[in-house]
């Protein structure tokens, strides 16, 4: 990196060593879909599995008839994309990224609605170069005990399954102790988070 770039912070996939930069190693999950629905299902763990028949029993509706507004309410409202740091120029440029997606055939957003049409999960996926990579999911409470996540990424594999190469885990939460990805039977890939401040002081304390 150029000396004129006082602030680095940078997540790559491949490892770099190199004198002045702190390098933490840090986990994605993708799941190869190139195999049919049947033998896929095979490879989620046994209490995935329960899970995902548990909240099959309340027939929840999916839908795809969801706004990037409402989507990023739904998270601001139950404190889900409430972080440290992300300001609200933040928000309006990840709505506009999803509109952009959307409006060029290459995003979608899947959501569950409870009564009264309430949305209480969604989820914004980008389809591009063979890949379903899930950007940013929103869960709230109820859809956490409901395990309505559960739920929307098994019907996201069935749809795409033997259609798509791989379902890259990159912007879901865990949604157990144990990590989505690995749960639904997804590779662990790791990535790097690669970090230098040379910022002035004070500065270089806020970063």
């Amino acid at each position: 990196m150029p000396e004129i770039f006082k602030l680095t912070d940078l997540c790559v996939g491949q490892k770099v060593e190199y004198h002045g930069y702190k390098v933490h190693e840090k986990s994605n999950f993708e799941l190869s879909l190139s195999s049919h629905f049947e033998k896929l299902w095979d490879g989620y763990s046994p209490e995935c599995r329960k899970r995902i028949a548990v909240a099959a029993k309340k027939r929840y509706e999916l839908s795809w008839n969801i706004s990037p507004e409402e989507l990023t309410d739904l998270g601001l409202r139950n404190r889900r994309l409430n972080l440290k740091g992300i300001k609200v120029t933040d928000y309006e440029r990840i709505i506009r990224l999803m509109h952009f997606c959307i409006n060029n055939g290459k995003g979608r957003i899947l959501g569950v609605r409870a009564a009264k049409k309430r949305l209480i999960y969604g989820v914004f996926l980008v389809q591009i170069h063979g890949s379903v990579t899930i950007v940013m999911e929103v869960n709230t409470a109820g859809s956490l005990e409901k395990h309505i996540g559960y739920f929307v990424i098994n019907e996201i594999i069935r749809e795409n399954a033997a259609k798509y190469t791989k379902l890259d885990f990159a912007g879901i939460s865990n949604i157990s102790a144990v990590p989505a990805g690995q749960a639904f039977g997804g590779n662990r890939v790791p990535y790097y988070r690669i970090y230098r401040n040379r910022l002035f002081w004070p500065a270089r304390i806020m970063k």
